[in-house]
C-alpha cells in the first residue's frame, strides 16, 4: 500500500511538473511573438528617427552655408559696378564757375556742363 501511495504521489509531481512546463512554454511564445511586434514597432521609431535626425542636419548645414554666402556675397565687391565718373553736386559761386570746372577737367573729372 505504501508503494501505491508513493506511485500516485509521483504521478502527481509528474503532473504538475509538465503542467508548469507546458505553461511556462506557452509564456515563453506569448513572450516572443509581443517581442517579435514590440521588435517591428522599435525599429521603425528608430528608423523615423534617424530619417528625421538626417533631415534636420542637411536643413540646418544648408541654411549655415546659405547664411554664410550671403554675409560674404553682401561683403564682396566684385558684383558692384564702378563707375569711372562720380557726379557731385557742388554749390560754387558764378565768379568761381570757370576756375573750378578748368580744374574738375584737368582732374579727370568729366565737366559738369556736359
Amino acid at each position: 500500500m505504501a508503494n501505491t501511495f508513493k506511485k500516485i504521489i509521483k504521478k502527481h509531481k509528474k503532473k504538475k511538473l509538465q503542467a508548469e512546463r507546458n505553461r511556462k512554454a506557452k509564456a515563453r511564445e506569448r513572450a516572443e511573438e509581443e517581442y517579435a511586434d514590440d521588435y517591428e514597432r522599435r525599429l521603425s521609431r528608430h528608423k523615423r528617427s534617424v530619417v528625421k535626425k538626417t533631415v534636420i542636419t542637411v536643413v540646418a548645414i544648408a541654411a549655415a552655408v546659405t547664411a554664410v554666402g550671403f554675409y560674404i556675397e553682401k561683403r564682396s565687391y566684385h558684383t558692384v559696378q564702378i563707375r569711372r565718373g562720380i557726379k557731385r553736386v557742388f554749390f560754387i559761386p558764378v565768379s568761381q564757375l570757370c576756375c573750378t570746372l578748368r580744374c574738375f577737367r584737368q582732374n579727370g573729372y568729366p565737366a559738369a556742363d556736359q
